[in-house]
């Protein structure tokens, strides 16, 4: 069970890394691009940011799946906490995380412990996602966003909104879904989400962005809708929605945890994993 909602939190952080780094990557005249990536290019350099998100998950309308996420990331200390909950079908599970004195520190609601991994500062460092993979994300945004649509708001910001259905949807967006979703439908981490076996397809993404009246980023929103047939033929409908909002821009300060007479387990990164992802993801 543990590892069930580990991997629902690493899904819905790729996710949204994936989704910031397509807008960077988006060609200069597509609508929106250059108020989108310069709000997302303040944020990412700002000393201090916090990051509160809302995910939702339903199929055939029916919500499947509910997660609360509160980041706090200061740049200038390095440190990061994290306060994330998930209702699953009535089950609620919540963890905890902290990024201080060059340790992470990770505690669930399913256990009393606290897992420390310790690393060296460098290791802490994340440069941004490969070349290969910015070329990619660069072919496939380029069309994307040039769907968008830009609007002013009434506080004096502006509005940035895509929505993209059917053929407007890039061949290789399609492509990476289907592959994922028949992954996930054979994982059984996931056994109480349908397995999506027969005609499954990406039918809709919308994304939206609120600029503040100084350009910086206060919300983001997204909804990704996926369609298939299960393996006893049953059509379901699976909608994804992210509710994300941006505040408390350089004037965030991480919680920290006093680890004074807690329980403690100490966590060895694995090198096939952890020390892999650290040194592979940096460009070069």
């Amino acid at each position: 069970m543990k590892n069930k909602w580990l991997t629902a939190g690493a899904c819905i952080g790729i996710g949204v890394m994936l989704l910031a780094g397509g807008a960077y990557s988006a060609r200069a005249d597509a609508p929106g691009y250059e108020m989108y990536k310069t709000a997302l290019q303040q944020l990412h350099s700002a000393a201090s940011f916090t990051v509160t998100a809302d995910v939702s998950v339903t199929d055939n309308g029916a919500k499947v799946a509910d997660a609360q996420a509160a980041v706090k990331h200061n740049r200038e200390l390095e440190t990061v906490s994290v306060a994330a909950t998930v209702d699953h079908l009535g089950e609620t599970h919540s963890m905890n995380m902290y990024r201080q004195d060059g340790q992470m520190i990770v505690k669930s609601s399913e256990s009393d412990v606290y897992k420390v991994v310790e690393r060296g500062p460098t290791q802490w460092k994340q440069d941004g996602p490969p070349q290969i993979v910015g070329h990619v994300i660069d072919n496939v945004a380029s069309r994307m966003w040039e769907h968008a649509k830009v609007e002013a708001a009434d506080d004096g910001g502006t509005q940035i909104t895509l929505d993209l259905t059917g053929s407007e949807l890039p061949v290789p967006v399609k492509a990476v879904s289907s592959f994922i979703l028949s992954k996930a439908a054979n994982n059984p981490k996931w056994e109480q989400m349908p397995r999506l076996s027969n005609n499954t397809a990406l039918e809709q993404i919308h994304i939206a962005a609120k600029l503040g009246p100084d350009a910086r980023m206060e919300r983001q929103t997204a909804q990704f809708v996926v369609t298939g047939n299960d393996e006893a033929g049953v059509h379901h409908v699976i909608a994804v929605q992210l509710d994300a909002h941006i505040t408390d821009v350089d004037r965030t300060v991480s919680d920290r945890i006093d680890l004074t007479d807690k329980p403690l387990e100490t966590v060895q990164p694995r090198n096939g994993n952890h020390e892999a992802i650290g040194r592979g993801w940096h460009r070069q």
